[in-house]
């Protein structure tokens, strides 16, 4: 086995540098996996811009497909083979604190200290080791290593489904077209959402998103008023003026403009998931919240939803392959990162890392 590979290390806000670092040896209980491709997610994003969350001299990247290439002593599944297509969850629980007593596994008040990427080596490396105590998932023939670098943001929009709890034939609104806000209404029409209307600012996107089934889009930089036209869709709400009757919102954009929009979108006794993380402050109506009696809910990454997103994935019923607008060599991986950046020309950038 090689005994050096490639990584890239963050330096700071806008950089990384290629290095050559040793390849990680597999302990009791890990898998050493070759990693093929990394997406870039957009906690990445604030990362890169901001130098939010971790410290330079990190590898990031969590969102990643590859094969297992050396296997550690006394690791529990004997039916695990070098070569065996892998995704994993990169998230490792305490399993001790009050969270992850509850089942709440994914806000463990303790798993930024060994999750992959933050407190341990991620994937934007030719090899990657996955920690003792994570989950690992082998992946059928008709799913492929690359598809699988979408499943941790897969398993993300079908947990904010799973809060919102929707019923058939219920308007919802997906404020956002970005790889989320996309992945999230392919779950939506799985389960017999017949009226779901996506909006962002990118024509790109959203001609993605007419493409795998949403019902209804709509550019907001062509609009004099974004929830006007979804009251169109939904029916005129009754809060004051020019307000729509959506039954959920999904707001995976995270700015003032979409937070505000939401809320006037929601119907009475609607409910609004926030999925997306700000970089600043967004200011809300708490009286409209309230005289409303809106359910503003958060969602938070995913506890077993990797298993469902490999189902989806496997049955075709979620398009991937639609979503991965670009892709670059690990060399290249600031690139990368600028074009994720470009909402208008891209929607998911994908690292390959390895040849």
């Amino acid at each position: 086995m090689t005994k050096t590979m490639k990584a890239a290390i963050y330096q700071g806000p806008r950089s990384f540098e290629i290095q050559d670092i040793s390849v990680p040896q597999p302990g009791e209980g890990e898998v050493l996996i070759k990693v093929d491709y990394c997406a870039i997610c957009g906690s990445d994003l604030h990362t890169y811009t901001k130098g939010f969350y971790i410290e330079p001299g990190q590898i990031m990247g969590h969102e990643f497909g590859g094969t297992v290439a050396a296997i550690g002593p006394d690791y529990p599944d004997p039916t695990l083979t070098v070569g065996q297509k892998v995704v994993t969850n990169p998230t490792v629980p305490c399993g001790k604190c009050s969270m992850c007593r509850k089942g709440k596994t994914n806000i463990c008040t303790n798993a930024l200290t060994a999750t992959l990427a933050y407190g341990k080596p991620g994937a934007f490396a030719e090899y990657v080791l996955q920690s003792k105590g994570a989950f690992l998932y082998k992946l059928p023939d008709e799913v492929s290593t690359k598809e699988a670098a979408l499943f941790e943001p897969l398993a993300v929009a079908i947990h904010a489904v799973k809060k919102a709890s929707p019923s058939l034939n219920e308007k919802v609104v997906v404020f956002g077209a970005g790889t989320i806000g996309l992945m999230i209404s392919q779950v939506l029409k799985t389960i017999g959402c017949t009226q779901v209307i996506q909006v962002d600012i990118s024509q790109p996107r959203l001609e993605i998103a007419r493409k795998i089934g949403v019902d209804h889009i709509i550019n907001a930089r062509n609009t004099a008023d974004v929830v006007e036209d979804i009251s169109k869709i939904t029916g005129p709400g009754y809060y004051g003026p020019g307000g729509a009757e959506a039954d959920i919102v999904f707001e995976c954009a995270a700015v003032p403009e979409t937070i505000t929009q939401a809320l006037k979108a929601v119907r009475h006794g609607g409910k609004i998931i926030s999925i997306a993380i700000s970089e600043g402050d967004c200011p809300i109506n708490v009286t409209a919240l309230v005289q409303k009696e809106v359910s503003l809910l958060g969602s938070y990454a995913y506890t077993d939803e990797f298993e469902e997103a490999l189902d989806l994935a496997a049955s075709g019923k979620i398009v991937l392959d639609e979503l991965i607008t670009d892709i670059f060599p690990l060399s290249e991986i600031q690139s990368a990162f600028e074009r994720q950046l470009d909402t208008s020309a891209s929607v998911k950038v994908v690292v390959k890392c390895t040849e």
